[in-house]
């Protein structure tokens, strides 16, 4: 793609998302132009060489669409059928296969997990299905580098010997927590109450029978066809921000049945439909599988089926894989807005960023009582400066602070992660104006002072950046990041902040 063909398309990505996300000006005529808009800005915005993305409303499949490429070295692009690993969303398949087997009379969520499984450790007696589900079983984590002198498990048996020799992290019951031990067992749990092996009984009872049935499990070196390459960002360097494929994707064949599942974002869609109608799980299972666990009046974030969140205005039931893929499902608590379902897949970026969050925005475009305001004025704010109208979005933040509704918000962090956002694209002028507009709003800040003063240093305005990183340490003496900087720039560090130790200084 040639440089002037590649400032056309951002320019006409910039111009319609000005007229989609922003209120006021004129609206998009449905909102699969405004999604649209919306997700090309975000893909321009992070860097993402592709992306997956399904949307059901009230349950029936609304707009699936595919964007960018599967393959960079091979120009392959994604399209419906491409497949992208799961992850840690492939808990959330293994946890419904547990449900239905409690339906089936197979198991119960309250028996100890050593009836089913009489081998493991009697110190987990106490341990049931339930709290395995929902995160509250305080189970060592096997793949924790401290245990086993740093070697990873070979084995689900060594793994579990690995998780036995631990104490528990917390009494069962008492509190949540994530750990892969978890998932291992209740892996164990579906073979042993099933009779059959994991993956042939997950393949025929919960993806066949359900219209999952590209559904495939393996690793970086089984070979899946369909399947994106998964990339990650390197450091930036002299010619910016450039990916490379990621080689930490291999999995032992044991975990497989936990972290190892490929799956399509439209199969997903399609699952996800016919489990919200009650033809994969009963209505009553379901709603049970949907209510989070509680201490005293306070739910917690995970449900015997979801992660779990939720404010005053609606409840949000997700399961999240590892930054690669995201499955969001908002629920209007007045019971009479349409509930929206997010099912996200993407391959890598160029900056970091929240899938939950990405799903977020997407689900407000559907109803805007889904959105966080923070993350919405940051989209506005990105969109006019990457646009040139830095006048126009300073007004816009000036009046979102004047607003009742939202005085309440801290806007430091957004403004710092849009900043850093225009810095890495090369518009150090406007990253600057954001990172000067924290100093102005929150001056007691050290983060705030100490962004200002990379970019600064950017700008090539040395005298400048030693101020701003100086005034950081006035606030925060241990701000060690930028006791290096000053160190570096031979600069004077103020009295009360430390020094780096000698051994620890970068030649």
């Amino acid at each position: 793609m040639t440089a002037t063909l590649h400032r056309f398309r951002l320019a006409a990505i910039l111009a319609l998302s000005v007229l989609v996300l922003l209120p006021g000006l004129a609206r998009a005529e449905t909102p699969d132009r405004e999604l649209d808009a919306y997700l090309r800005l975000a893909i321009e915005r992070y860097g993402v060489p592709g992306m997956s993305l399904a949307v059901l409303v009230d349950g029936k499949t609304s707009y699936v669409q595919t964007y960018g490429t599967a393959s960079i070295e091979h120009q392959v692009p994604v399209n419906r059928d491409t497949r992208f690993p799961l992850a840690t969303m492939t808990r959330f398949f293994n946890a419904a296969a547990v449900l239905e087997l409690v339906e089936d009379r197979k198991l119960k969520l309250d028996d100890s997990i050593r009836v089913l499984l009489p081998a493991l450790p009697a110190k987990w007696q106490a341990i049931t299905v339930r709290h395995l589900l929902t995160r509250r079983s305080g189970l060592a984590d096997y793949a924790n580098p401290s245990f086993n002198g740093g070697r990873a498990p070979a084995s689900a048996d060594e793994a579990v010997l690995v998780a036995a020799r631990a104490p528990l992290a917390f009494e069962p019951g008492t509190r949540a927590g994530i750990s892969r031990t978890e998932d291992l067992l209740l892996a164990a749990v579906v073979e042993k109450a099933s009779g059959r092996p994991f993956e042939g009984f997950m393949k025929s009872e919960i993806f066949e029978r359900y219209q999952l049935t590209d559904a495939a499990y393996g690793g970086s070196r089984v070979l899946i066809p369909n399947r994106s390459e998964i990339y990650q960002a390197l450091p930036p360097g002299p010619e910016g921000l450039t990916l490379e494929r990621r080689s930490d994707l291999d999995l032992p064949r044991f975990e497989f049945a936990t972290l190892g599942l490929n799956a399509s974002s439209a199969e997903i869609a399609d699952w996800m439909r016919l489990l919200l109608s009650g033809k994969i799980l009963s209505k009553k299972t379901l709603k049970a599988a949907m209510t989070p666990e509680t201490d005293g009046d306070r739910p917690q974030p995970f449900t015997p089926l979801f992660e779990y969140a939720a404010t005053p205005r609606f409840e949000v039931f997700g399961a999240n894989g590892a930054g690669l893929g995201d499955i969001r499902h908002f629920v209007p608590r007045d019971g009479k807005a349409k509930e929206v379902t997010i099912i996200l897949q993407i391959n890598g970026s160029h900056l970091p960023f929240q899938l939950p969050t990405l799903a977020q925005g997407i689900a407000s475009i559907y109803d805007p009582q889904f959105g966080n305001p923070l993350e919405m004025i940051g989209d506005r704010l990105y969109v006019l400066m990457r646009s040139g109208q830095t006048k126009d979005a300073l007004a816009r933040y000036d009046a979102f602070r004047a607003d009742p509704n939202f005085q309440t918000l801290s806007t430091e962090l957004i403004i710092n992660k849009v900043g850093y956002e225009l810095l890495f694209k090369g518009m150090t002028a406007e990253a600057l104006t954001l990172f000067e507009l924290n100093t102005r709003d929150y001056p007691n800040s050290a983060n705030v002072w100490d962004s200002l003063g990379e970019a600064k240093l950017a700008s090539g305005d040395k005298d400048a950046a030693i101020a701003n990183y100086q005034k950081s340490l006035q606030i925060d003496p241990t701000n060690m990041n930028a006791v290096r900087v000053l160190e570096r720039l031979n600069a004077p560090i103020p009295l009360q902040a430390p020094t780096t130790p000698e051994k620890d200084k970068k030649e």
